[in-house]
């Protein structure tokens, strides 16, 4: 059976990996999901599920694993569901989500009961329990439902058929001959197993100076990345450090957000040449990426801002410091 082929694009937050979606959305036969996909990497999503049901596996992990993946589906699915506001997959993936994803869900069950074990006691059941014990009364279907799943290798066939399935929904007026572009945010930390989960994918990890990484937290406040440069310079490093664990090289292209903009013409072959894709392809230059438009946000430590700040990250993350030659 053909797979769609997917490019999976991936950062480290603020590291400019919409650049690469965009310069890919100029190909013919390339389109983009349209959001960020919040459903391999983020937690309860399908990484931790793996977890749950391979290598951490106990009848307890599995049940609660399952749940957590399903409140997650029904919050993405739905319009303005936090914390996933502003998601809502059902409406710019597919209608059909939340019912492809229970049918994943159905898919992974080995088989479900009514019961209670300790993490899903509650004085509810705990009184139901006692009616039980002190009357003999049959309340055993009003117990919650517990579900076992131990999918062991089989858990990456129908994880990859979901994923297909997801993609296929999505793609409207596409073809089977056309590659989808997935924006997921922190598949580059965990590379190894994100290919796993999806037939036919080869990842683009985007890199990009952590002081301008910093200073632009900074700028725009942003919350999702520290603000205090000791804090700042750990976390930086944390994701650094994990990425290079991984060890598919074939499957894995890295560049740098720099050199997306100062040496647009060779990267962008770098990257054709990963994808396999023809420059006669490449039909829309410059209509959503533009380099000398992103040209702004490179050096932006040059302007002197926070300068103490800027000398301690070049002297604890020198490293992942983008070489400007200078």
């Amino acid at each position: 059976m053909k797979h769609r082929s997917k490019v999976i694009v991936s950062g480290f937050a603020g590291s400019g990996s919409s650049a690469v979606v965009d310069l890919l959305s100029e190909i013919e036969g390339y389109f983009t999901l349209g959001k960020e996909f919040r459903l391999l990497t983020d937690p309860d999503g399908v990484m931790d599920l793996e977890t749950a049901l391979i290598s951490g596996w106990s009848p307890y992990k599995s049940d609660l694993a399952i749940k957590r993946f399903r409140s997650l589906i029904r919050h993405l699915g739905k319009k303005n569901r936090y914390p996933y506001i502003n998601q809502n997959f059902t409406r710019t993936l597919s209608a059909d989500f939340i019912k492809i994803s229970e049918e994943y869900i159905q898919e992974l069950l080995s088989f479900s009961y009514h019961g209670v074990w300790v993490g899903i006691n509650s004085p509810y059941t705990r009184w139901l329990k006692r009616l039980h014990k002190h009357f003999n009364l049959e309340i055993r279907k009003r117990l919650p439902e517990i579900f076992i799943s131990y999918p062991r290798e089989g858990f990456y066939d129908v994880t990859r058929e979901y994923m297909e399935k997801l993609v296929d929904a999505a793609s409207n007026k596409q073809t089977i001959e056309d590659t989808v572009i997935i924006d997921d945010p922190f598949s580059s930390l965990n590379c190894d197993s994100v290919l796993k989960y999806l037939h036919s994918s080869k990842i683009l990890i985007i890199h990009r100076d952590p002081r301008d990484t910093f200073l632009n937290a900074v700028k725009y406040k942003y919350s999702f990345i520290p603000l205090e440069v000791d804090q700042f310079i750990l976390w930086y490093r944390y994701m650094q450090e994990h990425t290079f664990k991984n060890t598919n090289r074939n499957a894995v292209l890295r560049i740098n957000f720099e050199d997306m903009v100062l040496h647009y013409h060779e990267t962008k072959q770098a990257i054709f040449d990963f994808l396999e894709i023809s420059s006669e392809d490449h039909q829309s230059p410059l209509k959503y990426f533009n380099p000398e438009i992103s040209g702004k946000n490179v050096q932006l430590w040059k302007n002197g801002i926070r300068d103490g700040d800027i000398q301690k990250i070049e002297n604890e993350l020198g490293i992942y410091c983008y070489n400007f030659g200078e």
